[in-house]
Formats: structure tokens, C-alpha cells, sequence
């Protein structure tokens, strides 16, 4: 029996390689419950996949298939809760997105999606990514429609949402309306840490933030710093970490932040365990 499952968890891997009819891979594991589709030029997973029990279904590089017909096939899918969907040429996101029952995950890295359909509001997800999708290219009319439609996300338990790698310069007042505990705005062209965020974090609610530019980011005039010093009057330049449990640094930030802050060690994620004292 042993031999049998031992045999069965060895990756059940659909692996096509022919000039006349598909390209590509598809694997299953069973022993984590995915699903890799890469590189394949299917229209639809074919019923020997929708058949298997996943949990997690990864699509990377497939430019063939009908997104609005996947949607409906995994509307049937009770038990999947992560779907990456990279680098697959989405200039759009299907409203049919809405309809898989149990969705916590979606990844939707490197596309360069234009908008996102109002639908999303009716989805409970717990982490959002849209990184390297150059949102900032998109006019700031289009841009407010595409957070316009972000800002409807309705996560009970809270969200956490990764930007990273857009060319943003700044994000909409009413991103506040998102649950937000966790946010990655790194890679982008953010020159001060934005206003909406430094109100999210005194409120409470955004606990975890992924940022790069520190230089930038922590001089005396960033709206964050003001905010906090305000309660904090002792913790100056430093004070950014005053009410978030973690920040993520890039190397080159590091050198910075320790170059400009000798007394005080940081690390690439610096979890609050105690506030420190500028001297």
C-alpha cells in the first residue's frame, strides 16, 4: 500500500511534447495538492486534471487559454484556495473570477492588467498580488478606475496586497477603505511614504509593510514620521516602526539605514520587539 501511494505522490506529470498537437507541461502533485501548468498552449485543463483534487493550481506563461471558460471550470472547485495566474498576457480579469467558491490566493504577477472587474468586491481573499503589472503607465484616470475596483475588496480577516514593480507614485485616498494588514510598495517610484498608508498604520489596522527607498522614505518631512512624532516625540527618523510589527529592507537600504542609525542594528525584517531611543 505504501508502494502504491509512494507511487501516486511522484509528481503524476502530463508532459507533451509535439509539434502537432500541444506544447508544455502539465503536472500534478499530490503530495501538496497543485497543479503546474507551464509553457502550454491548451485552451481549457482537460478533464483528467479537473477530475484530481487540487488546492493549488499555478499557470505560468500559457498565452492560449480561455480565461472566462477556466473561471467556469474552477467555479466547481470547492476546494481550491491559491491560483497563480503569471505572466500570461491578462490585459483583463475576467469577471468570472468572482465565482470560485473558496478563493484566498490570487497571484496575478508580471501580466499587464488594465483593469480589474467590480466582481472582486464579492471574493474574501486574503493576499492579493499584482507586482510587475506597470499600473503607472495606465493615465491617472485609469489608474483610479483600477483601484476604484481594488478598493471593493471586502476581506473580513484582513488582506494582504503586493505592488510591487508598478511605477506608482501614489496610491488613492480611498485605498483606506481596504482591510489592509500588509503591503509590499517596493520597486515602484513612491518619493515620500504615501499619506493614505501613514493613516491605515496610526489606525491600527496595516502591520506589515514591504518598502525600498529608504533614503527617501525617512527624512523629516515624510508624512509618516510628523504623524507619529506627534505621539512619539522622543522616537524621531526611526519612529516609522512605532506601530508596525514588520518592515521588509532591501540590501541597499540596509546599508542606509545602518550607515545613518549606527546604534541601532537593522535587519532585512525588522519585526518590533522593543522601540528604540535615537541618541
Amino acid at each position: 500500500m505504501k508502494k502504491a501511494v509512494l507511487f501516486i505522490i511522484i509528481l503524476l506529470s502530463f508532459r507533451i511534447y509535439s509539434q502537432n498537437i500541444l506544447t508544455g507541461s502539465i503536472d500534478y502533485n499530490p503530495s501538496t495538492s497543485t497543479v503546474s501548468v507551464i509553457f502550454s498552449n491548451i485552451n481549457l485543463l482537460p478533464d483528467s486534471i479537473l477530475s484530481l483534487h487540487f488546492e493549488t493550481l499555478r499557470v505560468e506563461k500559457c498565452y492560449n487559454l480561455n480565461f472566462i471558460q477556466l473561471f467556469r471550470q474552477l467555479a466547481k472547485k470547492d476546494e481550491l484556495h491559491t491560483l497563480y495566474l503569471r505572466d500570461c498576457n491578462l490585459t483583463y480579469l475576467p469577471k468570472g473570477i468572482a465565482k470560485i467558491p473558496n478563493l484566498k490566493t490570487l497571484i496575478l504577477e508580471n501580466n499587464s492588467l488594465k483593469t480589474i472587474p467590480s466582481s472582486i468586491e464579492k471574493m474574501e481573499l486574503e493576499s492579493f498580488d499584482i507586482a510587475m503589472n506597470n499600473i503607472g503607465s495606465l493615465s491617472y484616470r485609469k489608474q483610479a478606475k483600477f483601484f476604484a475596483s481594488i478598493c471593493k475588496l471586502a476581506s473580513s480577516s484582513g488582506i494582504y496586497i503586493t505592488l510591487r514593480s508598478n511605477g506608482l507614485d501614489s496610491l488613492p485616498d480611498n485605498f483606506k477603505n481596504i482591510n489592509l494588514v500588509g503591503i509590499d510598495i517596493s520597486d515602484n517610484n513612491f518619493d515620500h511614504f504615501p499619506y493614505v498608508l501613514c493613516e491605515m498604520v496610526n489606525d491600527g489596522n496595516l502591520r506589515n509593510i514591504t518598502v525600498d527607498n529608504m533614503q527617501a522614505l525617512l527624512n523629516p518631512s515624510n508624512a509618516l514620521i510628523e504623524i507619529q512624532n506627534k505621539y512619539n516625540r522622543s522616537y524621531v527618523n526611526i519612529s516609522l516602526n512605532c506601530f508596525v510589527d514588520t518592515l521588509c529592507f532591501s540590501d541597499k537600504d540596509l546599508d542606509y539605514l545602518n550607515n545613518t542609525f549606527p546604534a541601532i542594528h537593522f535587519s532585512k525584517n525588522w519585526a518590533r520587539v522593543k522601540r528604540f531611543n535615537q541618541r
